[in-house]
């Protein structure tokens, strides 16, 4: 969908050619994000909740690495911050004018994200099979409805999306490589990729700390935090029956993993082994997952340590030799860009662009 391409061609000239101004918003939203998060945390857990959000969004490794990338990665986060908090505000009061704000939230994220229909489906089921809502009808209807008349310019590029995606019916990837893919995926969302899996003893730690946090978590969250739990989990799973998963995905999703675990870790109504297990558990994974980013020795993928800006310099002379450079890391385009304008064959003048 447009929105973060819009956007990101709007700050572009912006920003210039400093790669620190081009994150920038992404940034301020994923930070934003956050404390949107923390309020709807606040409202089902309260005020320990709040600091519980804030803390784990500002001391997650995972986020370290993809919430900064300039892309829709950390607009998505927002927007599902934003949605979830207007959600929690439509129910508690569903009047014209919070309904009118949902329904814009929602136009956002799907004009961000074609995975934001699975996300309000959710919304959705929760509202009306699970809530039984007395307006439940109401607000899906009128909600559906406007978000399909609005929708109408990205119809035509969703069903080329699923044409090119259609293979996961006719086989595809195999289940069990789909199956290791989650696991990695799962995995990293805890500890970034800064730590690969078969890096011994730290993975260790890490499948331990994922095990305690998760299965604690489902034993002291109320009902209405646990169901967030486990609609990450339709989420996180959907995307791999669908054979979309990837790491970079994750990010957009996360804020119902962050808000159930917020509410887990501060609720008073747990037994104190639960919450003392439940904090061992998600300290083991922030402290492996921030000495792998630190130590930079044990990186499942090394597209976050690359020296891209010195490997562009390099290809570039190539390039003024007359070779041809193929590559599809948008980081290295991206240094290769400056590199080819350093050397004078880009003018230095020239709108910036990848």
């Amino acid at each position: 969908p447009p929105l973060a391409d819009a956007l990101l061609k709007i700050w572009r000239p912006i920003a210039g050619n400093e790669l620190w101004a081009l994150r920038l918003p992404s940034v301020a939203l994923y930070l934003t994000g956050i404390m949107l998060l923390a309020l709807s945390a606040e409202k089902l857990g309260g005020a320990r909740s709040f600091m519980a959000a804030i803390g784990i969004g500002i001391l997650w490794p995972f986020a370290f690495h993809f919430a900064r990338l300039v892309g829709w990665y950390s607009l998505c986060f927002f927007l599902v911050s934003l949605l979830t908090l207007n959600y929690l505000y439509l129910i508690e009061r569903p009047d014209n004018r919070r309904l009118a704000i949902f329904i814009l939230v929602a136009l956002l994220l799907v004009y961000t994200n074609y995975y934001g229909w699975i996300i309000l489906a959710c919304l959705a089921f929760d509202l009306a099979v699970i809530r039984r809502h007395p307006r439940s009808q109401t607000l899906v209807l009128a909600t559906f409805l406007v978000l399909v008349i609005a929708y109408l310019p990205i119809w035509s590029a969703i069903a080329i999306q699923v044409g090119s995606k259609a293979h996961f019916l006719d086989g595809g990837t195999s289940i069990a490589s789909r199956t290791i893919n989650a696991v990695f995926c799962l995995y990293s969302l805890f500890v970034s990729e800064a730590v690969a899996p078969w890096g011994f003893p730290q993975s260790i730690a890490a499948v331990l700390g994922i095990i305690f946090t998760l299965t604690c978590s489902a034993v002291v969250l109320p009902a209405i935090p646990r169901r967030f739990l486990v609609y990450f989990g339709v989420l996180f799973l959907g995307m791999f029956a669908l054979d979309i998963g990837n790491t970079k995905r994750l990010l957009g999703i996360s804020p119902w993993l962050i808000l159930p675990l917020a509410i887990a870790i501060s609720t008073s109504s747990a037994r104190k082994i639960l919450r003392n297990t439940l904090a061992v558990g998600m300290a083991t994974l922030a402290l492996v997952g921030w000495t792998g980013t630190i130590s930079r020795d044990h990186y499942s993928s090394l597209r976050f340590i690359e020296p891209w800006s010195d490997l562009a310099a390099v290809e570039a002379l190539s390039v003024a030799k007359g070779d041809i450079v193929i590559s599809n890391s948008p980081a290295f385009l991206y240094q290769m860009n400056e590199s080819l304008r350093n050397i004078g064959l880009i003018p230095k003048d020239a709108p910036p662009g990848l």
